[in-house]
Parts: structure tokens; C-alpha cells; sequence
């Protein structure tokens, strides 16, 4: 499990890892549409298993969905942003208390 410093918003290491998916993601289907393109290609089997055959029958699918997700997290860490800031701050508040340190004004 990935640990957030200070206790971030951990909606968005979910958006690092979901963006990442989502740029490997279209650079394969890219690539697979433009092997497609050229006109001496082999078509892609149907029992191809590769990264390029799951792209040619699903990949519309795959890319949609991994928009959506995209686009459900970044709401989530929206949404849910002043919580966790506010969180991080009680903590470093306690924190600060329990040492006997006065309050650090920014």
C-alpha cells in the first residue's frame, strides 16, 4: 500500500497510478491502429492474445472505461480535498500540542 506523506489526499496517487494505465493504454492502441493503417500489414488474428489483439477487440472498451475512472477519481480528489487538508492539519496540530510546541503560524 502506498503511504502519503503527512496524509495527502490519497485520491490522487490513485490518478498517478489510473494515469499512467491510461497512457500506456493509448499508446498501444495508437500503435496497434497505426500497424492497421499501413497497407502491407498482417490483420490481427482473432486469437491473437498480444497486447496489440486485446487492443484491436477491446480496446475502445478499455480506453472508455479507464476515462471514466479517471474522471470518477479526479471528482473524488476534488470533492475530498479540503477533508484531507483539513485532517493533515488537526494532525500536525496534535502533533505539535503533544510536544509543547506553541502553534507555527504560516
Amino acid at each position: 500500500m502506498i503511504k502519503l506523506r503527512g496524509g495527502g489526499n490519497p485520491f490522487y496517487a490513485l490518478l498517478v497510478i489510473a494515469g499512467v494505465a491510461f497512457v500506456i493504454t493509448a499508446c498501444a492502441y495508437g500503435v496497434m491502429a497505426f500497424r492497421q493503417a499501413r497497407p502491407d500489414s498482417q490483420p490481427i488474428a482473432e486469437s491473437d492474445t498480444s497486447l496489440l489483439g486485446i487492443m484491436d477487440r477491446h480496446g475502445t472498451l478499455i480506453l472508455g472505461g479507464q476515462i471514466g475512472l479517471l474522471a470518477v477519481l479526479t471528482m473524488g480528489a476534488m470533492g475530498t480535498d479540503e477533508y484531507w487538508e483539513k485532517r493533515a492539519q488537526r494532525k500536525n496540530e496534535q502533533r505539535n500540542a503533544a510536544a509543547g510546541s506553541p502553534r507555527q503560524q504560516e
